[in-house]
């Protein structure tokens, strides 16, 4: 991330209050709209002067065009500086707060109006300021809503309402795009309204504004967030930027974005916010498995490049999932920075295929600013995300504005905008359910389920695995564990999953981690925090379906590798010194036939066809013994492979297992002891040949050869 744009988050959330749920999904970052822009100051400062305001309606104002520029206030009383009241009288609020003009109680509703001149446009890209305010506001700038605080997801009664009951005044910073101002008479105005009829305090005050060195660039560039496509062709893009319409470059990064034939992909606006910023979404099609490819986004400007890497079809890969990140606006940079680390540790040199995170990315439904900050990380531009709604992102869009996912199901929409249904996707041998638990639906949630598998079925065939995830967890250890709302959803699914074959489940929700006992074929996974900005304590209740449990206030990250053979589930924790290590380890293993013929590039696995090596490399015979180029076939056995040039040392790792060879050695090391070889390990045209029985055997395999047909039979 762009250092002054981290540096800008940070400051910016860590204004606002503990109390983030107050912004609506009007906006983008939940910047807010307030100004008066006079002529600036030597330190580029435009105060704020004196405000129009009616404090004496007894009901919401019927004119609907109150926040325009020509509206005529001049029958508004009028005041400066903070507005309030407690208690019916003008003195402190709860805070310490003192209101300098006193509004009347007994009113639903307040409104104000400020109006001012400019003779010409501020230069920066964006001011920046800080509204406070109780209990609920609004704010326009030329008639555009620009800023909602704390308002009701379902409305005002009467005029009353908010999100939430507020003690103390709310206070938060804002940014606005300048281009909302016009040369001449601008209008900021506002409306604050009660939580209750009851409520005994009311407060309204907007800060002096100053030039932010925040550009719109920066803003583009970190908010470039890659969506998981529906298979290895596709990827999807979306990012902020401004204008109405958008468009995606790509090339393959041999030829780069200056080639003539660079695809082109045009992007549809989804999201259009009043101060000036668009969230564009595009479907890269028609990609090459396997291959490296440069992008870069384009609205009103373009941003910089960046690069992606398309999995393979078919054959391995591996997919970092997280628990809760929970960004909130009391964080510093320390949390996403915790995140960046342990997954670079779990990855241990691997090239992710995606990045499954299960939901509560943010610590509030409508913090715009805490969803950008969760994408604003090194990985979002690079690997492809699939995200799941949370508890803490229902009720408002906000979600859907920021990631995109394909196979959405219609009829599992819920209240967080059109991303926020169950949606499928596949990945070489895998189908990937992913469902909103927030909707309750549980007959819904299994006619999606069986729908996405038959989808997968038709175009893949069967799926070798299939992982299901969701927020809530059904199986944990955390205080949810016993909740009513949790035991039905574990008395729906579960039989739903079995019905359907899923092998392993990822859920969130109780940032303890948790992994059950095999139920019926099926492993659940509960994942503690991701960033280490929240835990809980273990439930009081003792449950019989669990395997490990941990609770160490440590953040995680899971690595999963899949392969035809295996599928292997590994825990990373960081402690309190920084050091990384692992916290639990747990493999799924399948039969596994595989066959290859010497001369024969192509090897089949369980039946399908798969080359040996890119380079079309094949098995030769040498001493009676068959070598083979090994990384493809060991990463089918749920292996990997590791290469050291200055050594010429191979090492195989297979479950517990390791095996060491080296170029030109008859000594082989398994598990540390040495062993003899028949044949030596070779280069042949810059190809590493090794001996394929003893490596396979070392591994616990079974290996058969037949001499008519020169075929090798490997089997789990």
């Amino acid at each position: 991330m762009n250092e002054k744009f981290k540096l800008f988050l940070m400051q910016w959330s860590g204004a606002l209050m503990s109390r983030i749920k107050t912004f609506t999904a009007v906006i983008i970052f939940t910047l807010l709209t307030a100004l008066w822009v006079g002529d600036a100051g030597a330190d580029s400062t435009y105060p704020i002067g004196e405000w129009r305001y009616i404090d004496r309606l007894g009901q919401p104002f019927s004119d609907t065009d109150w926040t325009g520029i020509y509206y005529d206030d001049s029958g508004w009383a009028t005041g400066s500086g903070s507005f309030g009241a407690k208690d019916g009288e003008l003195k402190a609020l709860s805070d310490g707060s003192v209101p300098n003009v006193y509004l009347n109680g007994g009113v639903p509703v307040y409104y104000f109006r400020y109006s001012f001149e400019l003779a010409e446009l501020p230069k920066a890209d964006f001011l920046k300021s800080r509204v406070t305010y109780d209990d609920a506001v609004t704010l326009y700038i030329n008639g555009s809503p620009v800023y909602s605080g704390n308002t009701p997801y379902d409305g005002y009664d009467g005029g009353y309402g908010a999100y939430e009951s507020v003690g103390d005044p709310e206070g938060d910073s804002f940014l606005i795009n300048t281009d909302l101002l016009v040369p001449g008479k601008n209008v900021l105005s506002a409306e604050l309204h009660q939580g209750t009829r009851s409520s005994s305090d009311i407060f309204f005050h907007v800060d002096d504004l100053r030039e932010d060195d925040v550009k719109l660039s920066d803003i583009r560039n970190n908010t470039v967030c890659l969506g998981v496509g529906e298979d290895a062709t596709e990827v999807l893009v979306t990012w902020i930027g401004s204008g109405d319409s958008g468009k995606v470059e790509e090339a393959r990064i041999s030829k780069g974005l200056s080639a003539p034939d660079v695809g082109v992909f045009n992007a549809k606006k989804v999201y259009d916010n009043s101060y000036g910023l668009s969230v564009f979404r595009a479907e890269l099609k028609g990609l090459t498995p396997g291959k490296t490819y440069c992008y870069r986004v384009t609205d009103t400007e373009a941003s910089d490049e960046f690069t992606f890497t398309m999995p393979e079809e078919k054959g391995p890969f591996s997919f970092i999932v997280n628990g809760d990140p929970q960004i909130s606006n009391e964080d510093d940079a320390g949390p996403m920075d915790i995140y960046d680390t342990l997954i670079d540790a779990a990855l241990e040199g691997r090239e992710p295929s995606l990045l499954l995170t299960l939901g509560d990315q943010s610590d509030a439904s409508n913090a715009s600013d805490l969803f950008m900050r969760y994408i604003s990380t090194k990985w979002s531009n690079r690997v492809p995300i699939a995200a799941i709604v949370g508890n803490h992102e229902n009720n408002y869009e906000t979600f859907s504005h920021f990631f995109y996912m394909p196979n959405v199901d219609g009829n599992t929409l819920y209240t967080s905008g059109d991303m926020s249904g169950d949606y499928w996707f596949g990945k070489s041998n895998t189908l990937f359910i992913c469902l909103n638990s927030n909707n309750h639906d549980i007959d819904a949630h299994g006619e999606f389920m069986q729908k996405a598998k038959k989808s997968y079925i038709e175009k893949y065939g069967e799926p070798r695995w299939i992982v299901a995830a969701f927020h809530h967890s059904i199986y944990s250890t955390g205080n949810h564990a016993d909740d009513e709302s949790i035991i039905t959803r574990r008395e729906g699914y579960t039989p739903l999953f079995q019905q359907l074959g899923v092998n392993a489940v990822f859920m969130g929700h109780d940032h303890t981690y948790t992994r059950s006992k095999s139920m019926n074929g099926t492993v659940y996974f509960t994942l503690g925090s991701s960033t280490g900005t929240k835990y809980y304590d273990f439930s009081d209740i003792q449950e019989d379906y669990v395997e490990v449990t941990s609770q160490e206030h440590t953040p995680c990250i899971t690595r999963v590798d899949v392969s035809d053979a295996a599928f292997t589930v590994t825990t990373y924790q960081m402690k309190s010194g920084g050091e990384i290590d692992i916290l639990d380890k747990y493999e799924l293993r399948k039969d596994l036939t595989l066959t290859m013929r010497i001369n024969d590039p192509n090897m089949t696995v369980n039946g399908e066809s798969r080359p040996i090596d890119e380079s079309g490399t094949a098995p030769i015979a040498m001493n009676n013994r068959t070598l083979v180029p090994v990384r493809a076939i060991i990463e089918a056995m749920g292996g990997s492979a590791g290469w050291d040039g200055g050594t010429q040392t191979v090492t195989l790792n297979c479950g517990d297992d390791v095996v060491t060879l080296q170029i030109g050695s008859l000594t082989a090391w398994h598990n540390g002891v040495a062993e003899e070889l028949d044949v030596m390990p070779t280069i042949i045209n810059e190809r590493t040949l090794l001996p394929i029985r003893f490596i396979a055997e070392s591994f616990n395999f079974n290996v058969d050869w037949d001499g008519d047909t020169q075929t090798v039979t490997i089997t789990d």
